[in-house]
């Protein structure tokens, strides 16, 4: 009977309606990967893409033995659909990439060696290097970062930096429950409050591509769920004097 190996390492990718890039995406990680020698696997969960993802998803997994794939039945969320592919995760290290892999493949070795030294780290086009971000999305993510920044003392510029990685023990400690772009900060809410170290290393980004993420669609939502967050952490905290 050949020995299974332990996973070591898990990169989990969410997919929405992404069927022109997935085979790409994954053909680049592969390449980065080759020269670390970990042994890794690939998640790839759609959720509920209305284009040709799920085929390109199943062509992907057959050719690749690294990668395994999961579909929602409907549209959930992206937080919902990150916190099914952090449960189905194996390995002992988890890199979290968008699936346009926003800051290229070659982010992941680097911040896997960032690891040895923190709990979690974040590639970020806000520490140092000159990123020349679109002007709306720059807007847009800087009043987000000062919004989280005056209502939790978020520690990270680039709350929705689409690659992260984590020690897999801290990741399950933080008892994520948000199920759309909100995530982003609740994951760095509750692992600042716990105490762990997140480094934030500058990268440059690739050129920017249209992920799932519509500013004028999903901002105003992303606002209302994190002052929702707000109010939950407020009656967490007044139960606790209460109780106290």
């Amino acid at each position: 009977m050949v020995p299974v190996m332990p996973v070591d390492l898990s990169i989990v990718v969410p997919v929405y309606n992404a069927e022109g890039m997935i085979g790409d995406s994954v053909a680049r990680i592969v390449r980065a990967m080759a020269p670390v020698g970990l042994n890794y696997e690939i998640l790839l969960r759609d959720d509920g893409s209305a284009d040709r993802s799920r085929e390109v998803l199943e062509q992907t997994a057959f050719e690749y033995s690294q990668v395994k794939c999961y579909y929602n039945p409907s549209n959930a969320g992206l937080g919902a659909t990150l916190r099914k592919l952090f449960k189905d995760a194996q390995g002992g290290k988890i890199v979290y990439c968008d699936c346009d892999l926003p800051f290229g493949a070659g982010a992941i070795p680097v911040l896997l060696r960032g690891l040895e030294f923190s709990d979690i780290v974040v590639a970020s086009r806000y520490r140092g290097a000159l990123n020349k971000v679109p002007f709306a999305r720059k807007v847009a993510s800087r009043l987000y970062y000062c919004l989280c920044r005056l209502l939790f003392r978020v520690p990270v510029a680039d709350i929705g930096s689409g690659s992260v990685a984590i020690r897999r023990d801290v990741l399950e400690r933080l008892d994520l429950t948000s199920r759309g772009f909100d995530i982003h900060a609740e994951f760095y809410i509750k692992a600042s409050r716990q105490g762990y170290r997140i480094d934030e290393i500058s990268m440059a980004a690739q050129a920017a591509t249209q992920g799932s993420f519509r500013i004028w669609r999903h901002g105003p939502r992303v606002m209302f769920d994190t002052i929702r967050l707000y109010g939950q952490f407020m009656n967490v905290r007044q139960r606790a004097k209460g109780n106290g």
